[in-house]
């Protein structure tokens, strides 16, 4: 989280204590900034690496290459919800 862009750092800090508090969930980040090789390396997974496809930006085209998006992951008991079916409702 510290990798943020400092405006977007206090914004997030905010989210995650509004989203526990009013929502009783429990977030993680668990990606903030990212190089342009690391997000090179993900837009390559499930083209020309093994993996799925994770993400269409690439390199450059990612808000994670200025510190300005995050990933976050819900917590419960303890143990991260990676295939949470909260993430699918609208």
């Amino acid at each position: 989280m510290n990798t943020l862009h400092p405006n977007i750092r206090v914004k997030v800090k905010k989210l995650i204590v509004l989203a526990e508090k009013e929502l009783g969930i429990r977030l993680q980040v668990t990606s903030a900034f990212r190089s342009w090789k690391e997000q090179a390396q993900l837009y390559n997974q499930g083209r020309s690496s093994p993996g799925q496809i994770v993400t269409h930006a690439k390199a450059g085209e990612s808000y994670h290459n200025y510190g300005l998006a995050f990933d976050v992951v819900e917590i419960r008991s303890g143990r991260p919800i990676w295939k949470n079916p909260n993430w699918q409702k609208k």
